[in-house]
């Protein structure tokens, strides 16, 4: 309507409101959201650690009480009646032997499981605020050339939710990271969003893509710089077109490489996470039937095996 009137005024009005609308309510509610599952996963992994640390000792002095038991039993019998061992209190101390170690196992798998969240889903975390922030910086930088009486308004805006995403300690260079990061390296003193992510990167293809994203973000803030001195000039038509332009090393070209790179990086964190979180909750899923036939074994050959020895030796 405002568009058609011509009315620029009412057009700026409907734009900062709904600019306001997005930045105060609809973005703060989504990562709210995002945090209450994040609080709930939190707590879920701290309980399951806590259980493992608790449990793993518990086990260790069952079981090896359970071994010695036997071994006891075993020496007792040796000595009580005219055979050296007992074959079935013997296969009943290495079931128990194995059911031990098999359970420590687990143990670990389960404690591994907990890891999870700081080396592998953190990093999926990271991805996701910081492709956020990059929204966000991008609507402020759209902002700072469509609305100028409050530039330097978005303009602030813009430079805070890159800090955010990627905060280097002066005076280093972008280029520095990346050329650190090519030889495996993180520059120290960096912080963000996507620093975190890059402490985290494990594999080669991981690596590749998350290299491929920190040149995405360098030509962005390149291409940046250059709306900043076509606008300073007063070419704001050309630095509009630049800034819209979604043609090779225009704004929103580049902008798309870093979208679909951070989302690809994204990715392989889930699928380790998946994979890795798969594997470990198949090998715990049947533990309860394990140890309930692992159990009834030892009780019914310690029950035969004394049951033979004493018609034996003693009826």
């Amino acid at each position: 309507m405002a568009k058609e009137r011509g009315d620029r005024g009412a057009m700026l009005a409907a734009y900062r409101q709904a600019s306001q609308i997005l930045d105060t309510q609809l973005l703060p509610a989504a990562v709210a959201f995002a945090r209450v599952n994040e609080v709930a996963l939190e707590q879920r992994y701290r309980e399951a650690e806590q259980a493992a640390r608790y449990w793993r000792p518990v086990i260790l002095r069952s079981g090896l009480g359970l071994i010695l038991t036997l071994l006891v039993l075993q020496v007792f019998l040796t000595r009580r009646t005219r055979r050296l061992l007992n074959p079935l209190l013997l296969l009943a101390t290495v079931i128990a032997s194995l059911f031990v170690t098999h359970t420590l196992s687990l143990m670990s798998s389960a404690e591994t499981l907990s890891g999870l969240k700081e080396d592998v889903y953190e990093p999926i975390r990271m991805m996701r605020l910081g492709r956020v922030q990059l929204y966000q910086a991008d609507g402020a930088k759209s902002r700072s050339l469509l609305d100028r009486e409050r530039s330097a308004q978005h303009q602030t805006a813009f430079d805070q939710h890159l800090a955010q995403i990627l905060q280097l300690p002066d005076p280093t260079a972008l280029s520095t990271v990346i050329q650190a990061f090519q030889t495996g390296q993180v520059v120290s003193g960096s912080s963000g969003y996507f620093a975190e992510s890059l402490r985290r990167a494990t594999s080669a293809e991981e690596q590749a893509v998350l290299l491929k994203m920190l040149q995405d973000y360098d030509r962005y803030l390149q291409i940046d710089r250059q709306i900043r001195n076509l606008t300073q000039s007063g070419q704001l038509k050309a630095a509009i077109a630049l800034s819209t332009g979604r043609n090779p090393d225009q704004s929103q070209w580049d902008f798309d490489q870093l979208l679909a790179h951070n989302e690809k990086a994204r990715d392989l964190y889930t699928n380790r996470f998946e994979q890795v979180s798969s594997s470990t909750i198949q090998s715990l899923d049947s533990f309860e039937a394990k140890a309930a036939v692992s159990v009834t074994a030892i009780a019914l050959l310690i029950l035969f095996g004394l049951r033979l020895r004493l018609r034996e030796d003693f009826l």
